[in-house]
């Protein structure tokens, strides 16, 4: 199983057709999940150089358990922002973020990459009995 093909046919089930991208540097620049949304013609919108270098600082302060008591409004902006770019969904591809960022926290629905491969596991695995 991908958790790049999971997340891809989970946004396809929810009817998204633009959806922003949240994860770390390498994520964003490996262009992973952008390749696997793209094959069911779902656009894609990441963020600005600037809250990119925020994103990957954020990502080894959560790792340390350093979270500042600002990173939390910062991640909601960074993911408004996305959404006024056209996002309809914001994908967690970095599965550190949903320990900081959750769904009551913003208004546009969070994709949490990790919780979609784990419900595609499960009902795979329930399938087989």
């Amino acid at each position: 199983m991908s958790i790049l093909e999971e997340t891809s046919q989970h946004c396809v089930k929810l009817g998204f057709q633009k959806v922003g991208l949240l994860g770390s540097g390498l994520t964003i620049q490996q262009g992973l999940h952008a390749r696997e949304l793209t094959k069911h013609s779902i656009s894609v919108v990441v963020p600005e150089k600037e809250d990119q270098a925020f994103i990957n600082g954020l990502i080894r302060r959560i790792i340390t358990g350093i979270v500042k008591s600002d990173d939390k409004a910062r991640l909601q902006k960074i993911t408004m922002t996305l959404v006024q770019q056209g996002a309809q969904a914001v994908i967690l591809g970095c599965t550190d973020l949903p320990l900081l960022l959750a769904q009551e926290d913003v208004e546009v629905p969070l994709v949490d990459t990790r919780k979609v491969l784990e419900h595609a596991c499960a009902t795979r695995l329930m399938s087989k009995l």
